[in-house]
């Protein structure tokens, strides 16, 4: 339904705000300014950046920037792609002149490159003409109050400065922030029906995929005060994923956790009710996946998170929830500045939860409206992937440390995700996301390694490890570090089995084993032990060096111990081993999760380059412009040129393609496929099976000779035809392609009165049997009709289009991503974009029934798209079994299309992706060769151009060859011209004397010789 605010919005005040997230923060906050814009009458549309259209940006007038920063200063992956346009060389410096815009940044003092990709951010939009509202704020979560701490006070700048720009209409005034804000939802009774039909929020979205727990063991001393656990899983489909990507798990409350609270919030009695969600505020977002009709038990189970410790916000929100004047004057004063320290201590510094705050405010009573205001998000968690798919193919292996400490609070502090994946069962099924991670490999198997993991931090260590083992790469080097070495020691088995089979050099440093008041070791202390052949690695053999683990004192230590190894054993100035370590790399790769960082460098790469300078040049296939400029050579010149640029040209082009697979990757492929479905039956018992003309009777006792008959439903995917091996699509069990399946019998109810409906339904997040076919069994000799409906699962999930929505986009049946682009091509077509102001469009005859007024906002399609969009039509078949005759020999057969994943294509776009290391390294050779060709052909021509040119005068041509020496002495050794030398600076001054090749290399060399040594200053 629509708002009354969004009905009236003026494009006068208006504004955009766009966030970049990878836990959520950065969302949260978005919501949070867009609700206090609302004070000074702005209509906000919030969105992630990678959700808004890049090329609408040129056409904004206000935004606002909310970014996030991940490991060394990266930017989150939903703004890769606008970063990566904003840094194109062509655009026009003044492209955004019309642009004013802000930006929040969040980030943690604990990284050394704080709120980095809002800084990068703020500094481009400057340099592309915007123009910047009030100046950057940065969050830091190392704050007492978090990123509030910042976040408050920088919200009211803005909001004075928006009124200065944009004053307020007249007769309006400022909101004071005492009126309760309108919720972003509203509830209204549903149906079963409705609820049954609301669609599936764990749906395999290509993203993510159903695993099944194969282990869960803990890999800490029983004793130990930290709990480790080593988790297994196995996946129903196959599963691509690289060392160093990230596993993303949505928690799911506890039930006994959720029971109680519903009880002390008073909702137990309507807790299991179906409502349905209608988003009024769509400025404020709502969960991912979240389905259109619920229960309040299934929102505070997978959606809502009520264990959070609370932000600021809510403390805002559940003052005017109180009915005590004692609880709202305790409210008031927390959220007074005086009271910041107080509210830090009761809540903030002893993690008290939302939870505890709400039953010990007895009073205060939250609306079911209000729920997504005052509940954060249920997020997800994420957590580095510890194994190698090339090792462990079809599986993926997790290392995690269980969160539970104490504060001065009674009941110790968990973590939601950790509690919830330390209480999984073998056999348990759950749904796992695979993020793409920073982490790269060298190409060559021969480049050595060092990786530095200590705690957890080991987990993607281990994956590399792993990964490079199945490459058959021999040089690698692993640091780990832990307290004790008999009981927090991860992976010891493993490291010592490789290490014996000189796989690896594992050296382990345990700083509790030592005695009592002697100096501690840490991975620094044994990378200092080390530091000649760390060096020695680096330098002369080039290695990468990969840091993963605690994101406070751990990765200083380290980098100052690399820095160390350079200053000791390289002779290089503490300032210049400083500023080669791995932080000040121009483009390091990085990963993170919940407790580490996980940063990948090819580190010293510039220096250890410098050093090189003088033993090789750098790769040119270029021919020099004297040879090109020859006629003797123009035909073979203009012919090698022509080659140059086609190889330009399909270097783009394969770059371009590569692109656009990469982006296809994000999408998954799906495939058509046929699923034949399979009806038959048996009988036993029967009157005609029985020989002789006097059959014994039925023994009901041990049911020997009763008649009985058994309904079989089998299901198989056909295979394409003349499809080649490697590109069919793996086995998919006949269970794994149905939702939900009906099977009605028709029978007499007085001697049949139960079991003549059979349902399986298949539930997501549990344990569902993986079956080719399903059988019923039931006894009797009448005549039965059978009706089987079956619900198809789907890729990706289909649905029914409304008749009226059907009508214009001329489909029946279509996925919500499916319908919103054929709705978006028909505006596209018909021109009903607004021309002036194109987040708008204008409804035609056909449309203009479906949107319910004239006009529309564009981030209202996806909203108004779902209310058209129906539970999709059963495969319905019809049977009829007749005990009373022989069955049929063959089974009743039908074909019907199923949607599902290409995981075939998917492989081979991978593939094209992945190219293989050895054309690589053969194009790197031939490149190198043709780089040598091109400089014996440059030397050539310059002995020809001497030759003849001492051929014409000697004496001359001798003169004035050792003039130039001359010269080039002074320069060198700073002294004054030398007598006897008689070249005229006339000469000098002329274009035709620096085009003589023996004087264009000295000019090279010696530029080549001053920028080597800037590059070394």
């Amino acid at each position: 339904m629509m708002t009354s605010d969004t009905e009236s919005s003026s494009a006068e005040r208006s504004l955009l705000v766009l966030y970049a997230t990878e836990t959520g923060n950065a969302q949260d906050a978005a919501d949070y300014i867009a609700r206090q814009c609302r004070r000074i009458s702005f209509q906000c549309r919030v969105m992630s950046v990678d959700e808004f259209p890049l090329e609408e940006l040129v056409c904004e007038e206000l935004v606002i920037f909310v970014v996030s920063t991940t490991g060394s200063g990266v930017e989150p992956r939903s703004m890769a792609q606008l970063w990566t346009n904003l840094c194109r060389a062509e655009l026009p410096p003044d492209i955004f002149e019309d642009l004013t815009y802000a930006v929040f940044g969040l980030g943690d003092t604990a990284y050394e490159k704080f709120c980095w990709a809002a800084k990068k951010l703020s500094r481009r939009l400057e340099t592309l003409g915007a123009h910047e509202l009030c100046p950057r704020g940065e969050g830091d979560d190392q704050d007492p109050l978090g990123v509030d701490g910042a976040l408050q006070p920088w919200t009211e700048t803005l909001l004075e400065s928006l009124v200065h720009e944009y004053p307020l209409p007249p007769g309006v005034e400022k909101e004071t922030g005492a009126q309760l804000p309108p919720s972003r939802v509203e509830f209204e009774p549903a149906t079963v029906v409705q609820r049954q039909e609301s669609s599936d929020p764990f749906i395999e979205d290509g993203r993510s995929y159903m695993a099944t727990v194969t282990e869960n063991t803990r890999i800490t001393a029983e004793d130990w005060y930290q709990d480790v656990r080593h988790f297994e899983f196995e996946f129903e489909k196959p599963v691509i994923y690289d060392p160093g990507d990230v596993a993303v798990i949505h928690p799911i409350a506890a039930s006994t956790d959720v029971e109680a609270f519903l009880e002390e919030m008073g909702w137990t009695e309507e807790a299991d009710n179906p409502l349905k969600i209608q988003h009024v505020m769509l400025d404020q977002s709502l969960p991912a996946h979240l389905p259109s009709v619920t229960t309040l038990r299934e929102l505070f189970t997978l959606y809502l998170d009520f264990n959070a410790v609370p932000r600021r916000s809510f403390f805002q929100f559940i003052r005017h929830f109180t009915t005590s004047d004692l609880e709202q004057e305790k409210l008031d004063e927390f959220l007074s500045k005086e009271g910041a320290d107080e509210l830090y201590q009761y809540c903030y510094r002893v993690r008290r939860t939302i939870r505890e705050v709400l039953s010990e405010f007895r009073n205060t009573k939250v609306p079911k409206n209000y729920v997504f205001d005052v509940f954060p998000c249920l997020r997800p968690r994420e957590f580095s992937i510890a194994s190698s798919v090339k090792k462990h193919p079809g599986r993926l292996e997790l290392c995690i440390a269980i969160v539970k400490y104490r504060t001065k609070l009674k009941v110790p502090r968990r973590g939601v995700c950790t509690s919830y994946l330390s209480g999984l069962s073998k056999g348990d099924k759950l749904s796992i996301e695979i993020k793409k991670g920073f982490i790269m490999l060298p190409d060559a198997p021969s480049t050595p390694i060092v990786c530095i993991g200590p705690g957890t931090g080991v987990a993607p260590m281990r994956a590399v490890i792993e990964e490079r083992i199945a490459d058959g790469a021999p040089n690698n080097t692993l640091y780990f570090g832990c307290r004790s070495a008999s009981k927090d020691q991860h992976y010891a088995t493993e490291w010592e089995s490789y290490a014996k089979q000189q796989s690896i050099t594992y050296r382990g440093a345990f700083s509790r084993d030592g005695p009592e008041g002697q100096k501690r070791t840490y991975v620094q202390d044994l990378i200092r032990e080390d530091s000649e052949r760390i060096y020695r690695l680096i330098f002369e053999e080039g290695a990468w060096v990969y840091i993963s683990g605690s994101s406070n004192k751990m990765p200083a230590a380290v980098k100052e111990a690399l820095a160390y190894a350079i200053e000791t054993h390289g002779g290089y100035s503490s300032e210049q081993a400083a500023n080669h370590t791995p932080s000040s790399h121009p483009r390091p790769w990085t990963a993170q999760n919940l407790s580490s960082a996980c940063y990948a460098f090819p580190i010293f790469k510039r220096l250890a380059d410098l050093c090189q300078h003088r033993k090789r040049k750098l790769l040119d296939k270029n021919i020099p412009n004297v040879i090109l400029q020859n006629p003797e050579f123009a035909q073979d010149s203009r012919m090698y040129q022509d080659l140059l640029e086609m190889e330009r040209k399909l270097d783009w082009t394969m770059t371009r393609k590569r692109a656009e697979i990469q982006d296809a990757l994000s999408r998954t492929p799906t495939t058509t496929r046929t699923l034949r479905l399979f009806l038959s039956h048996t009988v036993s018992g029967q009157l005609w099976q029985q020989p002789g003309d006097n059959p014994p009777q039925p023994n009901f006792e041990t049911g020997e000779g009763i008649p009985a008959w058994s309904f079989k439903i089998e299901g198989r995917l056909l295979e394409v035809p003349n499809q080649r091996h490697r590109d069919k699509t793996p086995h998919r069990k006949f269970s794994t392609l149905i939702k939900k399946m009906i099977v009605e019998l028709e029978r007499d109810t007085t001697s049949n009165p139960d079991g003549n409906i059979v349902e399986w339904p298949r539930a997501p997040g549990h344990h569902n049997p993986v079956l080719d076919g399903f059988t019923i069994r039931r006894t009797g000799d009448a005549p039965t009709k059978i009706r089987v409906v079956m619900y198809l699962e789907h890729f990706p999930e289909q649905f029914k289009l409304a008749p009226e929505l059907a009508a214009v986009l001329g489909i029946k049946e279509e996925s919500r991503l499916g319908a919103i682009q054929a709705l978006w091509n028909y505006i596209k077509i018909k021109g009903l974009q607004d021309k002036t102001n194109r987040r708008y469009i204008h409804g035609d005859d056909m449309l203009r029934p479906i949107f319910g007024q004239d006009t529309i906002a564009f981030q209202q399609l996806p909203e108004l798209i779902n209310r058209y969009l129906l539970a999709p039509e059963p495969i319905v078949l019809h049977y009829l079994l007749n005990p009373s005759i022989p069955p049929p020999e063959r089974p009743v057969a039908y074909d019907v299309e199923v949607k599902m994943e290409d995981t075939a294509l998917k492989g081979k776009m991978m593939v094209t992706i992945n190219a293989s290391k050895e054309s690589a390294a053969s194009l790197a050779k031939l490149d190198e060769e043709i780089a040598l060709l091109a400089q014996s052909l440059h030397n050539s021509y310059t002995k020809k151009t001497f030759l003849e040119s001492f051929s014409k005068d000697p004496a001359q041509f001798i003169q004035t060859w050792l003039e130039s020496q001359s010269r080039d002495l002074e320069n060198i050794m700073g002294s004054g011209p030398t007598e006897g030398m008689t070249l005229r600076q006339e000469e000098l001054k002329r274009s035709e004397f620096f085009q003589l090749p023996w004087v264009e290399e000295a000019v090279a060399i010696q530029e080549g010789a001053r920028l080597a040594a800037k590059g070394m200053s």
